[in-house]
C-alpha cells in the first residue's frame, strides 16, 4: 500500500546512521590457518546443510546444520595454493581456481561420513577464475586456461556436460571472443561478466559450439565482475569490483535497448569495493561487500534499492580486498553462510524486512515544470539521491520513522521538508522549489604587472558542491558565465606562460557581477587544465593521456600509485595509458616509445632557471631482467639534451613512486626563446611491463627566487603535516591565530569541521575515509585552502 504525506508534518528528525550490524544475528564461526575464498551451499538426503568452503589449500566441507555449533568434517587437499570457487550439481562438488590443476571434483554422496575425490584435466584444462552449473547439468567454466596457455582476452567459457558421467564430463564447445570472470547462465542465455571490456556481457549459448553475443553494456566503474538476472530475465544486476563501486540494475526486457534503472552503495565515499550479487526470491540482493561484510538490499521496487540488513566480518575498512568474498543465502534453514577471506567462514540469521520508500516529483514553482539533477538527502545519513529527467526522485530507509528530506539544486533555494516513512510501504511526497534570480557572470584574467588580458585563460568556478562550470577566456581574456546565482565561490584560474592560482571565497552578486584576476608570469602546470601538452610516436598501447591514475599491480606489488603529486590542484597527471584494469600488464607501453611534448616556453630572459617536476617510472616482469627506460629531455630549437634518466637497475629505489626533479637548465643546455621538454618512456626488446608518469611541472628564476611552492597557500599562512597521512595532520600557523577548520571531499561535501582550533595541536582524522580532502582555514586574518591526502 501507499501513504500519503502533507509537507508540513509535526515530528523533526534530527539524525540517523546505519548500526553497523542490522538484521542479521551471529550464530557461529570457523577460522582458517590460511585464507579462504568463494562459498556454496548443499543439503544432504536427510537434510543435513553443508558449507563449501573453498579455501587457499583445498576445499573445507563444514556441517552447519546446528547452526550454533558448526564442524568443519573434511578438508579436501588440492595441493595448489590459490583463490577458490566452488560450485554443485546433484551431489558432485565442482572448485576450480587460477593455478592449476584442472577441476577438483569431490563426491558428497556419502556424507556426513566421508567424501573421495579426484582431478579433472580432460581437454587440456589448466585453470578457471570461476564455474556455473545451469539447471540442465552445462558446467561453464568462466576465465579459463588450457596447457596452451591462452592469451588472456581469449580466456572466455568452456562449455561441458555433466549429466551422462559427472566425475569425466564432456566437451560440448568454447567462446573465446573476451575474458569473462564471472557469471550467470539459464535457459540459453548466459549473463557475464566481461571485466577487462568493463561491460556486461549477454550471450546466446544455445548452440555451445557457436554462441552468439546478443548484447554488450557498459557497467557504473566499467569493470563489471559478475551479474545475476531475476527469475523471468527482466532485469539483471551486476557488481563492479573498484573502489566506491555500486550494485547496479538494469531493464533487459528488450536486449536492444537495455536501461539502467538504479544504482546503489553500501557506504558511499568509504572507498569499499563490491563483489558478487546473488537474488533471493527477485526481491532481495545479498551482496559480499569485501572490508564491509555481507549486505542485503531490498530490490523490490527495481528503481528504488534500499539497504536493509548488514554484518560486518571484517576489522578493516575502505578500498581493499580483504573481508567477505562470497555469500550463500539459499539452505532450507534460511541461515546464511559466508566466507570472509582472512576470519573464515560465519553464519548468520537473517530478519528479512521490507524498506521504508518515499517518492515524488519535483518541479518549477513558477513553471511547474519538472527539474531535473536535484539532490535529494535524507538528513544525517550519507543516502542520496537525484530526480531524473521527468522530475521524479525515489529514496528509502531501512527502518520506518520521521526524518527530514533536503531537496537542492543549484539556481533554487534549498527546501527540508520532515516526512514520516513507514516499512514495506512508499511515502509520495511532491515538491516544489523556487527558482532564484541569475544574472550574468564575467571574469577578465590579465597579467599582473603589465595588466595587459591575458588570452584564452581556462577557469573553474565551484562552490564545492552542486556547481561546477569551466570556461575558457576569449581573445580579451574575459570568460563568461551567462546564468550565474549569487553566492560564494573558488575560482581555479591558469594560462600556459602564467603560474595557476586559486581565489578563494569569492562573495559574486549580481551587483559586483565582474570579477578581475591577475595572474603573475611563470611556467606551472600541474595538468589541472589543458595547456597544450602534445604526443609523439604510435605504439600500439601506452600512450600518454591526461587522467586521475589507476592503480596497477604485478603480482600484487603496486607499479602505477594511483594518484598525483600531493600539493597541486586537481588530481590529474600525465600517465602512459589508464586502462580501468588494475593489471600492469593491460595498458602498459608496448614495442616502441612514448614521447609527452610541452608547449614552448621562453627563457631567453631568465638568469638561472631551474626545472622541477615530479615522475615515476615502473619496470618489471619476469626473465631476462628488465631494460627499459624513462628519460627527460630539454630541447632549445637547435640541440636535445637529456637531463634525467631513469632504468629499473639505475635507479632501483626510485620506481613505482613519485619523486621530485630539480634540473638546472644552464647546467645542460643555452637558454633561448623556443625551449622544449620531451618525457620519453620506452619498451625494449625484450618485453617488460612498462608504465611512466609525469605531474607538477614549474619553472623558476633562482636568482629571484620568485616562486612560492604552495599555490593554496600562497604566503605559507598555514602548514599541514604530515600529508599524506593515515590517522591525524597538524596545522602550524606562522601567527599563531585561531581558524574554523573544514573539511571537504572532491565532492564538495563537509565531512569534518573544527570551530577553534589551537596551533599545532593533534587533529584527529581516523573518522574520515581514504581519500583527497580540501582543508579550509578561516579566519580574520586571512583564509586559506590546502589539499590534503588520507591514506
Amino acid at each position: 500500500m501507499k501513504h500519503f504525506s502533507l509537507i508540513a508534518l509535526l515530528l523533526l528528525y534530527t539524525g540517523i546512521s546505519l548500526a553497523q550490524n542490522s538484521n542479521l544475528q551471529f550464530r557461529s564461526q570457523i577460522t582458517y590457518p590460511f585464507e579462504c575464498a568463494n562459498i556454496w551451499g548443499y543439503v544432504d538426503a536427510q537434510g543435513n546443510e553443508y558449507a563449501l568452503v573453498g579455501t587457499k589449500n583445498g576445499l573445507s566441507i563444514c556441517d552447519v546444520t546446528q547452526p550454533d555449533s558448526i564442524t568443519e568434517l573434511f578438508a579436501v587437499p588440492h595441493n595448489i595454493n590459490a583463490w577458490r570457487e566452488v560450485k554443485t550439481y546433484a551431489n558432485r562438488a565442482y572448485v576450480v581456481n587460477e593455478a592449476g590443476g584442472g577441476v577438483l571434483i569431490v563426491d558428497l554422496s556419502q556424507l556426513p561420513d566421508t567424501v573421495s575425490y579426484h582431478s579433472f584435466t580432460g581437454y587440456g584444462i589448466k585453470t578457471a577464475h570461476t564455474l556455473w552449473i545451469d539447471e540442465f547439468g552445462k558446467l561453464y567454466l568462466m576465465g579459463y586456461n588450457t596447457n596452451a596457455n591462452l592469451p588472456e582476452q581469449q580466456r572466455g567459457i568452456m562449455i561441458l556436460d555433466l549429466t551422462t558421467d559427472p566425475d569425466n564430463p564432456t566437451l560440448l564447445g568454447t567462446w573465446n571472443g573476451a575474458y569473462v570472470h564471472d557469471g550467470f547462465v539459464r535457459g540459453d542465455t548466459a549473463w557475464l561478466g566481461l571485466i577487462i571490456d568493463g561491460k556486461l556481457g549477454v550471450l546466446d549459448v544455445t548452440n555451445p559450439q557457436n554462441v552468439q553475443i546478443m548484447a554488450l553494456q557498459n557497467t557504473p566503474s566499467l569493470f563489471c565482475h559478475n551479474a545475476w538476472p531475476t527469475s523471468d530475465n527482466h532485469y539483471v544486476f551486476t557488481t563492479d569490483e573498484k573502489p566506491n563501486s555500486f550494485l547496479t540494475c538494469y531493464d533487459v526486457s528488450s536486449l536492444n535497448n537495455i536501461m539502467e534503472t538504479d544504482r546503489i552503495q553500501s557506504n558511499p565515499g568509504n572507498n569499499v569495493i563490491v563483489h558478487n550479487v546473488l537474488l533471493l526470491n527477485d526481491d532481495y540482493a545479498w551482496v559480499s561487500y569485501y572490508r564491509d561484510g555481507v549486505v542485503l538490499f531490498d530490490v523490490s521496487d527495481k528503481e528504488n534499492m534500499v539497504q536493509v540488513a548488514n554484518y560486518d566480518t571484517s576489522p578493516l575498512s575502505g578500498s581493499g580486498f580483504n573481508g567477505d568474498w562470497g555469500v550463500y543465502p539459499y539452505l532450507p534453514s534460511g541461515n546464511i553462510i559466508l566466507s570472509d577471506i582472512e576470519n573464515g567462514l560465519f553464519v548468520l540469521t537473517p530478519t528479512y524486512v521490507k524498506a521504508a520508500r518515499i517518492q515524488g516529483v519535483i518541479t518549477n514553482s513558477v513553471s511547474g515544470s519538472p527539474i531535473n539533477n536535484v539532490l535529494v538527502n535524507i538528513s544525517g545519513t550519507a543516502i542520496n539521491k537525484h530526480s531524473n529527467i521527468n522530475g521524479i526522485y525515489k529514496s528509502g530507509m531501512m527502518n520506518g520513522g520521521t526524518y527530514n528530506l533536503h531537496f537542492s539544486c543549484y539556481g533554487y533555494e534549498e527546501q527540508t521538508v520532515p516526512v514520516t516513512l513507514y516499512n514495506d510501504s512508499t511515502v509520495v511526497l511532491n515538491i516544489q522549489l523556487i527558482p532564484l534570480p541569475s544574472f550574468s557572470q564575467s571574469f577578465t584574467i590579465i597579467d599582473s604587472v603589465s595588466n595587459q588580458p591575458l588570452p584564452f585563460a581556462q577557469l573553474l568556478v565551484t562552490d564545492y558542491g552542486s556547481y561546477n562550470f569551466e570556461v575558457i577566456a576569449d581573445a580579451n581574456g574575459v570568460a563568461t558565465i551567462n546564468t550565474f546565482y549569487a553566492g560564494v565561490y573558488d575560482a581555479i584560474i591558469g594560462v600556459w606562460g602564467h603560474k595557476t592560482k586559486l581565489f578563494s571565497n569569492l562573495s559574486l552578486t549580481s551587483s559586483t557581477n565582474s570579477y578581475t584576476a591577475k595572474l603573475s608570469k611563470g611556467y606551472y602546470d600541474d595538468f589541472y587544465f589543458d595547456f597544450g601538452w602534445t604526443t609523439g610516436t604510435n605504439p600500439p598501447v601506452g600512450q600518454w593521456v591526461r587522467d586521475v591514475p589507476n592503480a596497477t599491480y604485478y603480482n600484487n606489488i603496486p607499479c602505477n600509485p594511483n594518484q598525483d603529486v600531493v600539493g597541486d590542484f586537481g588530481a590529474k597527471c600525465y600517465v602512459t595509458g589508464n586502462a580501468v584494469s588494475n593489471s600492469a600488464g593491460d595498458d602498459d607501453v608496448d614495442d616502441g616509445c612514448v614521447i609527452l611534448i610541452s608547449p614552448t616556453f621562453d627563457l631567453s630572459n631568465y638568469n638561472n632557471p631551474l626545472i622541477k617536476y615530479s615522475r615515476w617510472f615502473c619496470n618489471t616482469g619476469s626473465t631476462p631482467s628488465p631494460n627499459d627506460s624513462m628519460t627527460i629531455i630539454i630541447n632549445n630549437g637547435i640541440e636535445s639534451k637529456a637531463v634525467d634518466i631513469v632504468t629499473p637497475t639505475g635507479n632501483a629505489s626510485e620506481l613505482s613512486k613519485w619523486i621530485d626533479k630539480s634540473i638546472m637548465v644552464k647546467s645542460f643546455i643555452t637558454l633561448t626563446s623556443n625551449m622544449k621538454l620531451y618525457v620519453r618512456v620506452c619498451d625494449i626488446p625484450p618485453p617488460h611491463l612498462v608504465e611512466g608518469g609525469f605531474d607538477y611541472f614549474r619553472i623558476i628564476d633562482t636568482t629571484n627566487m620568485d616562486y612560492v611552492e604552495d599555490l593554496f597557500n600562497e604566503d605559507n599562512l598555514y602548514t599541514v603535516y604530515p600529508n599524506p597521512t593515515e590517522d591525524y595532520i597538524y596545522i602550524s600557523s606562522s601567527n599563531k591565530i585561531t581558524p574554523i577548520i573544514t573539511f571537504t571531499d572532491i565532492t564538495g561535501r563537509n565531512v569534518k569541521e573544527i570551530s577553534s582550533y589551537r596551533n599545532n595541536s593533534k587533529i584527529d582524522i581516523s573518522d574520515i575515509p581514504p581519500g583527497v580532502y580540501f582543508i579550509r582555514m578561516i579566519a580574520a586574518s586571512g583564509n586559506r585552502t590546502v589539499k590534503l591526502i588520507k591514506l
